[in-house]
This record gives structure tokens, sequence and C-alpha cells, in this order.
């Protein structure tokens, strides 16, 4: 690997230059610097605002900063979609101030961001202009009231901001739980709303997306009760389908304004793959340990490095691991994460913006586009879950004119060796398209439940684009709920309740846990009700910024978790069981030699158990039972199973092996000795039980003997119990062509359905009581309701399959590898081969060749 230009940070080229670091990146993309495109300030712009923005430095506006300018002041509803640092908070802030200046009518704007993070980093920006405006006039008295208004805002202060506010900042669960229940309150800030803005509208995607669609909704109609008619700007990451997503969002015609004219400097991402430690098994060292090492090699050089990590216990591990090595708990080097206190985030944003802060661990908390000052370098530790997610973390170094470097390292995952062999997939595709159903008939009945509360609707009423004769039938199942009295053609809301308080936008799981530590009794952070079913449940161990917790108590009840601060030499790992209910075929269609069905189906899910695992050397030393609450997903799924004839092939082959082991006539009398032996006790975790809940083992699977008679010999059986014995399997089974079709379609769709991988699930069964003890593989989506992605996945299938074997074929593999079906076992088996025979033959003759 050779580089065509040199990097402006010495540092990075000479690490290039090591051999254990060049060999393993497989390409370096230069993005060259650019001077950006200027424009002088527009003649319409008011003088003192003009003077406000020099004294801070801003003498010019970059091409696409002037084109928002006109769009905005000729009453479009715009879109600005121009690429991380561009200047876009400038773009949209200047033409509602001008007008705010020249008094050309009701000027009130409401900003709306997805965190409150990123609300208090544009409070920041704005004030900085305010300020300076304020100091230029010489009217004494004059103000632009700019306020943030969001959870963390003190009761004793939401009274004054309602009565003064002309600017706004806010989320949209406060505008849903806080302003629209509430709107005569606001009375005097919505007569005079004009603006609505909304930041980094891509986020709101799925059912997020398409909660917050009805609220907006709702805010139009209460806007026009109050004669207002809203002008809308919306900006966005780069999406696949920007202007089509957001007038599904906002149910309006939108301008469109793209490419970025901003100056900025040179950017080198490097794709890198970590080194094969096992080629036999084609393992290779993990993307969790070398980002750790490179993130400390670039902390020992005091470049402040930003390392985006998957998950919140990987952040949390990363920066125990790190603290660990330096012996103590640098100030400089710290996580950032969901779940921090308010003014724990506020204090941690301020440090990485003035410097202090060399080396930040951060979910994708820090993805959005908040201020986080000249970050000279990004790592990503694997792929976050969309190609949009990958250019805005890459985004996040650099957003100043500097030179800048940016990792992405990859894991073992299919999805990930893809993508580090194939950069042009991330670098010149398209992005994921953005997919909300508003109209989806269970998150429109609790907004109209919502709406009605509000206002009453009587007939001839729409609700955004929807007709009369559409929110009709759903009004007068509402009047049936006795929710709602119809009089003379009128709606009345008659609950007692407040509905919008009922509905949760973010999350389909319940309400918040708060986390306590029992020694202080200070809440040091909070997770949401289903997270905390496998994060914080008893005896769970929980880090929170570098430091170990035993969760000694999860009161779900009081939304209460009390923890102890103590160090632990293992950590834990909850288990889970999950049972799928078919609720009923929406359609069906045949794909080759199997049909493929589209469908509703209920998904239950319980926590059952935990396992204690050493840090030392990941050994497992306890599984213990847990008693939780079972959690119901209702949603949509794709499936197939596989016909007699299909297996029947396979057999004759010897390529399917997932059917039950005939274990011999003997094997109750082998049994029960092995029982005896063990004194029906787990050889595993040392739990005792008796022949019927206990469970025998072939140490060496059952299927790669000749004879039954050597297979089932004593000293190749153990007795295990279920989790045991379950955990034992997964690891050394001989993987049947379902379990890699499985692996690879889990790994694979979110490219193809253009999704974050945590939106779908996969699940195979050899012999499922779904479909009469046929094999059957089913697809769903992990979005309540559904918005679409199986719907997609169900007229693709074909296509998919054809384009996924593939990634088996070029595999140089032998037996299976994670990049492929995955890894092969340590006896040399992996199923590779069934499961490339199992795709040909669902496909059918052209594919057997």
């Amino acid at each position: 690997m050779h580089m065509q230009n040199n990097l402006q940070i010495p540092f990075i080229d000479n690490w290039f230059e090591k051999k254990l670091n060049r060999e393993n990146v497989t390409h370096v993309h230069i993005k060259p610097n650019s001077p950006g495109d200027f424009c002088d300030f527009p003649e319409s712009l008011d003088s003192k605002l003009i003077q406000a923005l020099e004294n801070i430095g801003i003498d010019h506006l970059y091409r696409h900063q002037f084109q928002c300018y006109q769009e905005i002041l000729a009453g479009k509803n715009l879109l600005i979609n121009t690429g991380t640092a561009s200047g876009k908070t400038l773009a949209f802030f200047l033409p509602i101030i001008n007008r705010i200046l020249k008094s050309e009518g009701p000027g009130n704007a409401l900003f709306v961001f997805p965190t409150k993070a990123l609300a208090y980093d544009q409070l920041q920006q704005y004030q900085l202009i305010l300020n300076g405006l304020q100091n230029n006039v010489k009217n004494s008295n004059f103000e632009i009231p700019c306020f943030v208004y969001d959870g963390d805002t003190p009761l004793s202060k939401r009274a004054s901001i309602r009565k003064k506010a002309t600017l706004l900042l806010t989320n949209p669960d406060m505008i849903h739980f806080a302003i629209l229940p509430y709107h005569t309150h606001w009375e005097r800030f919505i007569s005079e709303l004009k603006y609505v803005v909304i930041d980094e509208i891509h986020s709101y995607r799925g059912v997020f997306g398409s909660h917050v669609a009805n609220v907006l909704r709702r805010l139009k109609r209460i806007a026009a009760f109050y004669g207002r008619n809203l002008q809308f700007i919306a900006t966005t990451a780069t999406i696949g389908n920007p202007k089509e997503f957001v007038e599904t969002m906002l149910e309006e015609p939108i301008t469109l304004i793209q490419g970025n004219t901003a100056p900025h400097g040179k950017k080198s991402i490097f794709f890198y793959n970590p080194p094969i430690e096992n080629p036999k098994l084609g393992l290779r060292k993990s993307a969790f340990a070398e980002s750790n090492r490179i993130a400390q090699e670039f902390a020992d050089q005091n470049l402040q490095t930003l390392v985006f990590q998957i998950s919140r216990r990987s952040v949390e591990m990363s920066l125990k691991l790190v603290q660990d090595r330096y012996g103590k708990k640098p100030e400089s080097i710290q996580a950032y994460r969901s779940g921090y206190l308010a003014e724990d985030r506020r204090d941690l944003e301020a440090k990485l913006r003035n410097g202090s802060i060399k080396l930040l661990f951060s979910t994708n908390a820090l993805e959005l586009g908040m201020d986080i000052g000249g970050m000279e370098n990004v790592i990503l530790c694997g792929y976050p879950g969309s190609i949009s997610s990958t250019l805005q973390q890459i985004g996040r170094s650099g957003r100043k004119i500097s030179d800048s470097t940016a990792f992405f390292i990859a894991n073992s995952s299919p999805i990930d060796q893809f993508l580090v062999n194939h950069p042009e997939f991330v670098l010149l595709r398209n992005p994921e398209s953005a997919l909300i159903d508003p109209d989806n008939q269970l998150i429109l009945l609790q907004h109209l439940r919502a709406s009605a509360s509000e206002l009453v609707f009587e007939k001839g009423d729409c609700f955004g684009t929807l007709s009369w004769d559409a929110i009709r039938p759903i009004l007068d199942f509402i009047v049936t709920e006795g929710n709602l009295h119809l009089i003379d053609d009128r709606y009345y809301w008659v609950g007692s309740q407040v509905p919008a308080q009922e509905i949760s936008l973010r999350n389909m799981n319940g309400g918040v846990i708060k986390l306590v530590d029992s020694k202080t009794n200070r809440m040091i952070g909070q997770v949401d009700y289903g997270s905390s079913l496998w994060m914080v449940h008893n005896g769970a161990i929980y880090f929170h910024q570098g430091d170990e917790y035993l969760v000694k108590e999860l009161n779900l009840e009081d939304g209460l978790a009390v923890l102890e601060d103590q160090k632990y030499p293992y950590y834990t790992q909850a288990k889970r069981d999950i049972q799928i209910k078919i609720i009923n075929i929406l359609s069906s269609r045949p794909v080759n030699r199997v049909t493929a069905n589209f469908g509703n189906i209920e998904v239950t899910n319980k926590i059952v158990s935990y396992d204690e695992i050493l840090w030392q050397n990941n050994q497992k030393i306890a599984t213990k039972p847990l008693e939780l609450p079972e959690i119901k997903l209702t949603t949509q799924a794709v499936w197939f199973e596989l016909s007699e004839e299909i297996i029947n092939r396979l057999r004759e082959r010897n390529l399917w092996l997932s059917d039950v082991n005939d274990y011999g006539p003997n094997w109750g009398k082998t049994r029960a000795l092995v029982l005896a032996r063990d004194a029906n006790t787990c050889q595993g975790c040392g739990t005792s039980g008796n022949q019927r809940s206990m469970h025998i083992h072939h140490i060496k699977p059952f299927r790669l003997f000749d004879s039954i008679q050597e297979a089932n010999q004593s000293s190749n059986l153990v007795t295990l119990c279920q989790q045991c014995h379950q955990r034992v399997e997964t690891n050394t089974r001989i993987r049947s062509g379902l379990g890699g079709l499985k692996y690879l379609v889990r790994n694979m769709a979110p490219l193809f359905l253009m999704c974050d991988y945590q939106d779908i699930e996969v699940f195979s069964d050899p012999s499922s009581s779904l479909c009469s003890g046929q094999p059957l593989f089913l697809m769903h989506e992990n979005i309540p309701y559904g918005i679409g992605l199986m719907e997609h996945m169900h007229a693709i299938l074909g296509t998919f399959l054809s384009e996924i074997i593939l990634q088996i074929k070029e595999c140089p593999c032998k037996n299976g590898c994670p990049s492929c079906v995955g890894p092969e076992t340590e006896l040399g088996y992996g199923g590779k081969l069934e499961t490339l025979a199992l795709i040909k033959e669902i496909l059918g003759d052209q594919n057997e060749g």
C-alpha cells in the first residue's frame, strides 16, 4: 500500500510507515483541501447584523449559505444538504434574525434538535451572534430572547420562557409532551410563530420518525388554529433520498440546496483490516483491541482523537482498559454516551472543545453536528450500521481548515470485511434512504387521540394530508373507547388523561430507569426500560465513566436500579429466550423453489439468565437465573420454509446437517451411566439437577463419527445443564447450511435494505412448529409495526440471495470464516459447502454451476 500524497501530520506519516500498520491498511483515500467559494453579504442583510458577524470574524458567506438566505427570504420551505462542517447554522439563522430586526411581521422561530446536547451547542453559537448584535443596537432595551426548553429546564423558569421567547430551542419530545397539549399557555409564542427549523432531520427514521411526522401534523393543526402558516427549514446529512424523505415528513413541497462550498483541509481516510491471528480458523485480531491500540498511540503523541464504538458497553470497557494501562484515571481520557447526567455531558463537551480532553470514547451520541472543535483524528471501531452514519462519523474530524485523518477499522463480520476491501461502497455509493411511515395505523391512532385532546375535530377536517374520510373511522373508534364524544359532527375529548403523556416517541419499551449509587445515594445516570433488563438486572456488572458497579437491585415498578461501586474480577453477559408467533400473511410470492411470505408476527423476548465471565481469560465461572418480565414486539417479517424435496436433495449429497441425531437403541442406558458418573452435576458451571433436567453433550460432534459406538464412548460424553449445553453447542457445533445462511443474511441484509444493523433480526429453525415441523427461515424488523423494510426484502429476495452467494464463492477460506458463513470450528468444520448448496437449491437450476 503506497500513499500518493504525504500527510501533513508527521506522526501519521511515521505511523503508516511501520510494517505492522502498513500491511493491514487496505486503502488510503485522500480528500484534497478546498479553498472554498465565497460571496459578499446579501444587500438586504441588516447592517447591525453584518457588524455583529464581522466582530466574531465572519466577513463573508459561503455560496451555498447565500443561496439558502435567498430561498428562505423568498418564503420557500428549504432543505439544506451540504455535508458536515459546512456552516448550515448560519445559512438558516441569518434570514430569521434579519426578519426580526426589520420587523417584517411575525418572526418567532422554533428550532428542533434530536438531542439535548445539540440544542445547548447551538444555543452557544446563536448567543455569539445575538450578543454581538445587542452591542450594536443603540436601544438599551433591545433583545431577541433565546432559550432552550427541554427536560432539564427548571420548572421555575418555564413560565418565564413561555412569556418571553422569540427563539425557542427544543426537541420533538418536548413539543409532543409539553407544548402541544398545553398550547393555550403558548398562545403568545405560537401566534407569532413563523419558522420551524428541524436540524439533523435524517435522524428521524423508523418509528421515531413516524411519530415525529405526526407531531408535526399536530403542530401545523394548532398553528392554523392561531392563524399561522408555518415555513419549514430542515438540515440533513447525506442520505439517499433527502427530498423525498423530507417531503414525506413535512407533507410540504421542499426546495433542496446541495453542495458544500465551505473551505476544508486535506483529509486522509484509512481503511484498516486487523491482522489474522489464526489462519486456520480465519480469525482476526479484534477491531476493539486494534482501535484501542491505535487510539493510545495517538493520545501519546497529543493528537486529539475521537473513537466511535458500537455500544455503550464497548465505550466503558475501552475507557477502563486505557486507564488501567496508565495506572490512574487521566482527566484527558474520557468516555461519552447516553445515560450520563446533563451536567456531566455539558462538562465533557466543553473540555472536548477547549482541547483538555485528548482521547474520547463515544457511542454515536457525538455523531450529529455538535461543535466539537478542531478534532484531528477520528477512529471508527467497526461499521456503525449504515453508510450515512459512517460518513457522518468520518466527517467529525477536520471540522476546521487544518488537515485531519479518519480510520475505519473493520471487525471480522461479512459486512465489515466487504467494506474494508471495497471502500468505494462507502466513498462513492449513494447512502441509505431514510424510511418512515406516518400513516402506520397504531401510531396514527395514538396521535389522533392526542390531537383530538388538543383541538376539537369537526366534519371536513384533515390531519396533515389525510382527508376527513381517512381519519373519521379512527375518530369513531376513539368514541367507542369512551374518550371522544360526538355531537353534531364535532368530536369533543372527554377522556380524563392527557394522551400525549402515554406516547413515547423514541422508546417503545416503557419509561426510564434511574441509576443510583448506594453509597452516595446520588443518581449517576439512566437507561431506558428495555435496555435495563439486560444492562442493570440484579447481579449485573455495570460500567459508568470507567468505574465498575454491581447492581444490587432493579426495581422496575419504581423505575430505580441501586448500584454498588466496587471492582470485580468478572463481567456479566445476559442471556435471552425468544419466541415467535405468526399473526397473519399479507402476501406470498414464489421465489424460485420456495414460497416467500410477508406478514405480521409477534416476537416475545425474555432475559432468562446471565453469565459471569472472568476478565483475565474470558472463562465463564457461573450462570445465574433471572426472573424478569418479557417484552412483546409486533412487527413485520419475511419467511419461507424448505420443502422436503429440497432437504432430500441435500441429504443425498450429505449436505444437510440439521436433522435430529439418532444416537442408537442403547442411548438411554449410555446416558444414565454418564449422568451417574458425573453425579447429575453440570461439568461446566457445577449446577446440580436430575436426570430430566441435565443434558449429555458429545465433546467431538456426533456427525463426525462413522459409527454410533465410537461417538457414544463415555470419554466423548459429558454432563451439562441446559444453559451450558446451549453455549457449548453454539461454540463447537457443526455449522449447518441453515445456520450459515442465517449468519450471512444477518450481516449482509442491512446493505441491501439500506437500514441500520439493529433494525432487523434473523431466525432459523430446522424443525419449526410454525410450519408443521419443516425447516423455517425468517427475517423480521426490530421496529414495532414495521416501516417497510421487510416489504422491500419480500420484493428483492431472489436478487438478494443471488448477490450474497457471491460473498461465499469469493471468500478465500476453505470451510467457513467470520467473513462469509461464520467461523470454522476448532474441529475444522464450518459449513461453507452446506450453505452454498442450500442457497443454490433455493434459487434453482440457474445457479447450480
